[in-house]
């Protein structure tokens, strides 16, 4: 009699999401959000695109464009998930402006065990300006490098237990300030398990950056710059290629603004995130 084989099935979940956002002061209302895609559960191919507009003198862009897809490789391969966000000529308050900024996400479940591989490669900033001074983000594309693998050749155990992403987390904590006291404390939000002593963030998932800093940033520049994020005064805080693993969800968002006085509100730009699950 033949041995029987249990058929193992996958459940695709993709999301990307080109621009987004609320604004609360000096008025109410949602930044329009029409190139949103999400994947369906049995995988495919969805791509969205929109011609830009100017949201209330606060937000302006060109051209937005998704792309979610899911496949499986072969009959004993891995499942593939890509997901793709980009935005043309954004332009926020004229102080952040961007030929083009992307983000590529792409999330590879293994045939057997569970812990995916994970690759940013495609990611990417072009002509980035603050305050119309160019700036160049340092992007690292080996976060999910150095894992330890199974025999398989994918990752052993879950993203968030690796130690190989947790000394990139550490390493940027360190390069945000640290513990020092005039680093200020949104920015210790982000390591906040560090700051506590504790071994591992598994309990709220691990946050840290495809941004490993900035190349030419003068000394005229009218911001301050702490690790992937930075600070400019009557604007708010700008958190750049934040990368979020909580569980099986895997996120990258390129752009994330906390605007301050006089403008309130948070606005989001190039952002993709896969969560698939393979039973059993």
């Amino acid at each position: 009699m033949a041995e029987n084989t249990i058929e193992r099935t996958h459940y695709y979940h993709a999301d990307a999401s080109a621009i987004g956002g609320y604004i609360t002061r000096p008025f109410t209302g949602f930044v329009p959000s029409q190139s949103s895609v999400s994947l369906p559960l049995v995988g495919g191919v969805i791509e969205r695109e929109h011609k830009g507009r100017k949201w209330k003198n606060t937000v302006n862009y060109s051209n937005t464009s998704t792309t979610v897809s899911g496949k499986k490789q072969d009959t004993t391969g891995p499942w593939i998930t890509e997901v793709t966000a980009a935005i043309d000529d954004l332009n926020i308050r004229e102080i952040i402006t961007a030929k083009r900024i992307v983000a590529q996400l792409s999330v590879e479940h293994p045939h057997e065990g569970h812990t995916p591989k994970i690759y940013l490669t495609g990611s990417q900033f072009v002509d980035l300006r603050i305050s119309g001074i160019p700036i160049t983000p340092i992007l690292n594309y080996d976060l999910f490098e150095g894992f330890e693998a199974a025999p398989t050749g994918y990752p052993g155990k879950p993203w968030d237990e690796q130690k190989s992403l947790r000394k990139h987390v550490e390493r940027q904590y360190q390069e945000a300030g640290g513990g020092k006291e005039e680093t200020p404390d949104w920015v210790r939000h982000h390591f906040h398990w560090l700051e506590s002593g504790e071994k591992s963030n598994t309990n709220d998932g691990i946050v840290c950056s495809i941004v490993d800093g900035f190349e030419g940033v003068p000394k005229n520049f009218p911001g301050k710059v702490f690790a992937h994020s930075i600070y400019v005064r009557d604007f708010g805080r700008i958190f750049f290629g934040e990368v979020i693993v909580q569980g099986g969800t895997y996120s990258l968002s390129m752009i994330r603004v906390k605007l301050g006085s006089p403008v309130g509100g948070a606005i989001s730009a190039a952002t993709a995130r896969s969560n698939g699950k393979t039973y059993p």
